[in-house]
């Protein structure tokens, strides 16, 4: 309050050290007597890079802009704007959706921090690319990332002028849409702001030296596939538009004999950020998931092979569990390809990282991945297996054999045609025949002469059955309701109406696949499948009708589709055919499977039956099914170890994945001692055949708190040790032979789960998460199987 230029300066230069450079300065309100804050005060506060004023009316509004720390701006912010408040009438809403900060840093610090994919060349002198750079979020993360390379290697803390400007002259961005372009120039010149001191700002403007001009020359309102420079740049980065239909990237495409399955666009950005690449460069995009990793069709695969031999994949990670956390509103998931411009048809190996939902992702924006979560994949697989993508999600090395096994086994595609011409009334292919129901027509469009519709006779004569009124195992017929017309715009599948069959709705319940046998006539729309047999075929059918309703049929669609562990819980008519359906002759036990067979039709019959009375007791439909996975089990002959693989997936991981920001995932709960006691008698019985005869293991749990547990396995005479035991240390202390084991960095925005094995002597530590996702019998078995080849090495 005295005004004094010093007793102000010394008292701002103490609340700048005590607060390490994070100050607010908000003057009171002053009377017109008192005191005011004078432009030397200003000048005081500008010199100091880490305070932020909030400027009275009174104060000197000149100096108000250079008043502003622009670290106190984040780029988020800007993209968010971009995002919210441009037109929406100058935007294709397919497919665009602003890139979280925490993603952009996560994609550039991966390929940053990786000593193999950027030479200290690029890091100070490379040219950057972004053909679809929307707020401009990665070039402003990329010219980030210069500047503090710039920093460390020169072992300076202030970059002069002319450097950062050279910066700048290394990005280049494309837009299509000129809004977005002006936004990214503004990120840029905030980026740039961010470097530069208050006084610094007055001296270069003293000297006549202002902010660069961006527009038309490093960044430019362009279609990317109308460009033909010829330019060649070190890294091509970004997230290209994932809409389909675009018309330029599809003749684009054409000319140069390159594929784009469904048409999706950024295939094109693909295979022309390629084109732009000089050799060895670096190809670092997020693209979708579904189309590029999981869809299996034979010009998805083709396109995903070629790929491989174009641009050598260096790294590929899935970010298919967090589609909601990162993009609330989106349907697809999204991936991070990285990649290196070097032709190559010899066969090679690149990581796969695929880091799962966490709790508390809102507020840290940490991806959290454990050692499980990190796999190497080779070009041989993924030719021979165009599921493995999808497989490697979620899939342990104890499921894969369970899995190859009921792959090798006759599948229902044997057994079933497909009638795809839905408008005809052919006669099917075969004594299995499967087809979808009818599209109703449109009554908004009747009057449309553009919009076909057909008259029916089936469905004018039957009722119908809703597809919210599907039941399990029989259908309930008491929900059928009159038809409205019989005028659609597809018959659909009309066989499907009539006769023994199997319906299948293509939405996916919590736990389990839907089916239902029936040879009552109604009609249904196409969100049901229906699979129709011959007469002498209905207790075959009936099984089929059990079987799909089974734990152990969804265990396998959900490693085995493309759409239930990473996109959304629908099963398409292609999928559903590989379903494994052996007779009873294609399995080992072929009287076991008979057995079982015989008894699923008996309760097919009883479910008829019993479901379609008129008092039905609310558990009746859940007892059948419990009953109904126990004797699939036994058809495909089991082991108990077997059974619990399917019983963890559907109990645990299925209602876990892509969960909301708000929701509680089963495998995120804390482990109880019921399921750590499971966990070490699993673990136990998995080591049990390598160890010498007369010894045992013993397990104790030595530490916990709510983040991390401690385990202790040690070698033991059989009587002598308890086979596990809980005790309390410290975890501190429980930590400190392992604590250097611990801190692996990771590049890319990524946090560890602390899921380690240490060995100290004669034991071995385990240092777990205390969530049930590694508490689980089958995290059990992983863990019996990993220490086996631990010792074997």
């Amino acid at each position: 309050r005295s005004g004094k230029t010093t007793g102000f300066y010394a008292l701002f230069r103490r609340l700048h050290e005590d607060f390490n450079g994070d100050v607010f300065i908000k003057p009171c309100s002053f009377s017109t007597a008192g005191p005011r804050l004078q432009p030397a005060h200003l000048s005081v506060l500008a010199s100091f890079r880490g305070g932020m004023i909030e400027m009275g009316q009174q104060a000197d509004q000149g100096l108000l802009f250079w008043a502003y720390n622009f670290k106190l701006i984040p780029v988020e912010l800007i993209s968010a704007v971009y995002d919210q408040f441009l037109s929406a009438q100058d935007r294709d809403p397919k497919g665009q959706f602003h890139t979280p900060m925490n993603l952009a840093t996560s994609v550039v610090s991966r390929l940053w921090d990786d000593p193999r994919l950027l030479t200290k060349k690029s890091k100070e002198r490379g040219r950057f690319l972004d053909p679809a750079c929307g707020s401009g979020i990665f070039l402003a993360c990329v010219f980030k990332r210069l500047c503090e390379h710039w920093r460390d290697s020169k072992r300076i803390e202030k970059i002069r002028w002319p450097r950062l400007l050279a910066f700048l002259d290394q990005l280049t961005g494309l837009d299509i849409d000129a809004s977005a372009v002006r936004v990214a120039i503004f990120s840029l010149h905030i980026a740039l702001l961010e470097e530069v001191t208050p006084p610094d700002i007055r001296k270069l403007m003293a000297d006549g030296k202002m902010l660069p001009t961006l527009w038309g020359d490093r960044l430019r309102q362009t279609d990317f596939f109308q460009v033909e420079d010829t330019s060649r740049y070190d890294v091509v980065i970004g997230n290209p538009p994932w809409r389909s239909g675009d018309k330029n990237a599809a003749q684009w495409c054409r000319e140069r004999g390159l594929p784009t399955p469904d048409k999706q666009t950024a295939w094109g950005f693909v295979w022309k950020a390629i084109s732009h690449l000089r050799e060895g460069g670096k190809l670092a995009f997020l693209l979708p998931a579904m189309p590029f990793l999981h869809t299996h069709s034979k010009v998805a695969v083709a396109a995903r092979s070629r790929l491989l031999r174009y641009l050598r994949v260096r790294c590929i990670v899935n970010y298919a569990d967090l589609r909601r956390q990162l993009f609330a509103k989106a349907i697809q998931p999204t991936a991070l390809f990285i990649g290196e411009s070097t032709r190559s048809d010899a066969p090679y190996r690149f990581d796969y990282w695929v880091p799962k939902a966490a709790p508390g992702f809102a507020a840290t924006r940490l991806f959290a991945i454990s050692d499980a979560d990190k796999r190497q994949l080779d070009m041989i697989r993924i030719a021979a297996d165009p599921l493995l993508f999808n497989k490697r999600l979620w899939m342990t090395g104890p499921e894969d054999k369970l899995f190859c096994f009921l792959e090798r086994l006759p599948s229902l595609r044997d057994n079933v045609a497909q009638f795809r011409n839905t408008r005809s009334r052919s006669a099917s292919r075969g004594p299995w025949t499967m087809g979808q129901g009818f599209k109703p027509a449109a009554i908004d469009r009747a009057d449309d002469e553009n919009y076909d519709t057909v008259h029916s006779d089936a469905i004018g004569e039957l009722p119908q059955l809703p597809a919210r009124a599907f039941r399990e195992l029989s259908p309930n017929l008491q929900a059928l309701v009159p038809s409205r017309s019989p005028i659609v715009h597809r018959r659909g599948f009309e066989r499907g109406f009539r006769g023994p069959r199997v319906l299948v709705p293509q939405g996916v319940g919590s736990s389990r696949l839907r089916a239902a046998y029936t040879d009552e006539p109604f009609a249904f729309q196409h969100a049901i499948q229906a699979i129709v047999v011959p007469e002498s075929d209905r207790a075959r059918a009936k099984v089929l009708a059990a079987m799909l309703n089974s734990k152990l049929m969804f265990w396998f669609a959900f490693h085995a589709t493309a759409s239930i562990g990473s996109e959304r819980p629908i099963v398409h008519q292609d999928q559903l055919l590989d379903l494994p359906f052996p007779a009873p002759a294609d399995m080992p036990e072929e009287q076991r499977a008979q057995s079982a067979a015989a008894r699923l039709v008996a309760l097919m019959d009883e479910a008829a039956e019993r479901l379609n009375a008129d008092m039905l007791p609310p558990d009746m439909l859940p007892k059948l099914l419990k009953r109904v996975d126990e004797l699939v089990y036994d058809y495909f002959g089991l082991t108990k170890q077997e059974i619990l693989l399917v019983e963890d997936t559907v109990k645990y991981v299925a209602p876990s994945i892509q969960p909301t920001s708000s929701a509680s995932a089963p495998i995120w709960w804390h482990s109880t001692k019921r399921d750590r006691r499971a966990y070490a008698s699993t673990l136990r019985a998995g080591l049990a055949g390598w160890i010498e005869e007369g010894s045992s293991v013993n397990v104790a749990l030595i530490a916990r708190n709510d983040d991390l547990t401690v385990v202790r396995l040690r070698m033991c005479a059989t009587a002598d040790r308890l086979a596990y035991e809980e005790q309390h240390l410290a975890l501190g202390e429980a930590l400190a032979t392992v604590a250097d084991a611990m801190s692996t960095p990771l590049p890319g925005n990524l946090h560890r789960l602390g899921n380690l094995r240490v060995y100290v002597g004669d034991d071995l530590y385990m240092v777990k998460p205390n969530r049930m996702r590694f508490w689980t019998r089958t995290a059990a078995r992983v863990d019996a199987e990993k220490i086996v080849v631990d010792l074997w090495h």
